[in-house]
């Protein structure tokens, strides 16, 4: 069992690289995206959403960004967390 899941997890990954030249996390963080449509969501919040290092999602946003696939923007602060900052 452990082993066909092992083959599903390669045969999706390479069919997101052969018809959208995405990788599975890439693939993630559109979905997470696409669940809310029109809302700006904080990176660090998708991350832990799909369990990821921020780091290395901070990495492949900007791969995502780089190739038109989404558009990334400060956050904007309300006046009350600027003020207690």
């Amino acid at each position: 069992m452990t082993e066909v899941g092992s083959l599903l997890q390669q045969a999706v990954a390479q069919e997101l690289r052969d018809d959208g030249d995405l990788s599975p996390i890439q693939f993630q963080i559109l979905v997470v995206l696409g669940d809310t449509p029109g809302e700006g969501r904080r990176m660090t919040d998708i991350a832990d959403r799909i369990v990821y290092s921020r780091s290395g999602f901070t990495y492949q946003a900007g791969q995502l960004e780089h190739r038109g696939l989404i558009a990334r923007a400060p956050a904007k602060t309300t006046s009350a967390a600027r003020s207690s900052g």
